[in-house]
């Protein structure tokens, strides 16, 4: 070969990787603030400094390093009648309950499997977070929506196996690359599965009806055939299930906060698509960020330590720390957190470990310290149902000691039945959930069941955390039905909860109990 053209390849080789490097540096020095004013709104939290992400979105020197591997194990997830479907599951590195990505691999929907692109995983699992590639149902056997009932599938199987695996099931995340970020999309934005806190789109086609109306260079694929096969037809046969097919449609302001990446010159799957969703995110004021690589095309993080994929992996790992793992803003001792059932004030301790020694009184009742777990379950009590239980030492203590609570007016008692998670008995609203003692919570801790929704939980507490609650609850828990039993899964293991006998019996404090506990104390 004469040497002039080696010189010329060499010459042009250089220049395409000085354009793409130094458009990666320029992106790279507002990266990190571009990601803060996009998602640190989120439920009043802040991203504090972390290790874990790299101190710099894009280095020249890591473009030629490798990414260490992680092992995984192969592990059947669900099995019907003609497959049976299996994903690899990275662990964690990091020791304890850790928050779980779904990643879900591209091919048009009819190719690819779970060992597309693993270097992403690897890197997750060495940050802290549990990866589980999928496999799904592919075209032409399968059409939409099995992949969506499939993704649905892996996340009922993570959370029916969560204690063996060690993942926090109220912090999911779906990932998907191409096709597949069609279907990380659309089931983040459809199944209403209060773990999932976030969706990440690498470049996928969200908008399946104008995908249909501009189709792509046939030379390059047949996206109208593909989506065709897909759905089931063509879009003047079904448009129906066109739209029931797209992300887009299904955008509101309770959607998740959504990462999305593409690339200018995406010949695939054309960057319009990112564009019209973000524009509908932005409509609803769901949190999001687009981050568009000028010089990228499909496929574009194939190297991770590549110039686009080190800005995404930067920008993944600064999204996973805000919606999954981060601290919060933390309300000073002494103020309100938020407003339980209507009256029931929570406020915040400060620390967790500070305690006050300062005993609080409701109208002339003692509740408890300030501002301990137990005193919150005591004045509610009060409030809610003019009601009080016995002093005990510590909210652990509450799962054997308590049988009962009385009524203030009369001392007429009413019985406290204990179902302990996993129970077949579906928790009630109003009920004590009790948390045994362990290394983080030495006294364990009491909370109050204020909402009981068909997979979750929303309960009130004071002394867990310290930020102002989203609305009238502090937390939301996760609830799984497993052979026949409600299993509740939170960060720490939970006894159970105690249900009031005869509960709709009693009625909140009102003047005429006030009078009657006023004569009971002269």
């Amino acid at each position: 070969m004469d040497s002039r053209y080696v010189t010329i390849g060499f010459l042009g080789f250089f220049f395409v990787f000085l354009i793409y490097s130094t458009s990666a540096y320029f992106i790279a020095q507002n990266l990190a603030a571009d990601l803060e004013k996009a998602f640190r709104p989120i439920n009043n939290l802040t991203i504090t400094d972390d290790k874990r992400i790299v101190d710099q979105p894009f280095s020249i020197s890591k473009l030629l390093q490798a990414v260490p591997t992680v092992s995984y194990r192969t592990l059947t997830y669900v099995t019907y009648d003609d497959t049976t479907l299996t994903l690899d599951y990275y662990e964690s590195t990091v020791a304890g309950i850790r928050p779980c990505l779904i990643i879900i691999h591209g091919g048009a929907w009819r190719s690819g499997n779970s060992k597309q692109l693993p270097e992403l995983n690897s890197h997750l699992a060495r940050a802290g977070y549990h990866c589980a590639a999928i496999n799904y149902r592919l075209t032409p056997q399968w059409k939409c929506p099995a992949p969506i009932e499939d993704t649905t599938a892996a996340l009922n199987y993570l959370c029916k196996h969560a204690d063996d695996l060690n993942i926090d099931t109220n912090n999911f995340i779906l990932l998907g690359r191409s096709a597949g970020a069609q279907i990380a999309l659309l089931t983040a934005y459809t199944l209403k599965h209060s773990g999932i806190k976030g969706v990440i789109d690498f470049y996928g086609p969200a908008d399946m009806i104008w995908g249909y109306m501009v189709p792509t260079n046939p030379l390059v694929i047949d996206s109208r055939k593909t989506l065709a096969t897909y759905i089931g037809g063509d879009y003047y046969e079904i448009p129906d299930k066109y739209a029931a097919s797209s992300p887009i449609e299904f955008v509101n302001r309770q959607s998740v906060p959504t990462l999305v990446f593409h690339g200018l010159t995406d010949s695939l799957v054309f960057y319009e698509h990112s564009r019209r969703l973000c524009t509908k995110l932005h409509q609803h004021d769901v949190p999001h960020y687009l981050l568009e690589l000028p010089w990228a095309t499909h496929g574009f993080d194939y190297h991770l330590n590549g110039p686009g994929g080190q800005l995404s992996t930067f920008a993944i790992d600064y999204f996973l720390r805000v919606i999954s793992i981060i601290k919060v803003r933390m309300v000073p001792y002494n103020q309100v957190l938020g407003i339980a059932s209507s009256n029931v004030a929570a406020y915040s301790n400060g620390d967790d470990d500070f305690f006050s020694a300062e005993r609080h009184f409701c109208y002339g009742i003692f509740t408890g310290f300030k501002w301990q777990c137990v005193e919150f379950a005591r004045r509610w009590l009060l409030l809610r149902k003019t009601c009080i239980f016995k002093s005990i030492g510590s909210a652990a203590d509450a799962w054997h000691e308590l049988s009962s609570i009385e009524r203030v007016t009369d001392e007429k008692k009413f019985s406290l039945i204990a179902h302990s998670n996993g129970s077949s008995v579906l928790p009630k609203k109003d009920s004590f959930l009790i948390y045994p003692r362990c290394r983080d919570l030495p006294f364990g801790h009491i909370a109050i069941i204020t909402q009981v929704g068909s997979n979750y939980i929303c309960i009130a507490e004071q002394n867990y955390r310290f930020h102002r609650w989203s609305g009238n609850y502090a937390r939301q828990i996760t609830m799984i039905v497993k052979d026949g039993g409600y299993y509740l899964r939170d960060h720490y293991k939970i006894s159970g909860w105690m249900e009031i006998v005869d509960n709709e019996q009693l009625q909140p404090l009102n003047e005429s109990s006030l009078e009657v506990i006023r004569m009971q104390q002269r």
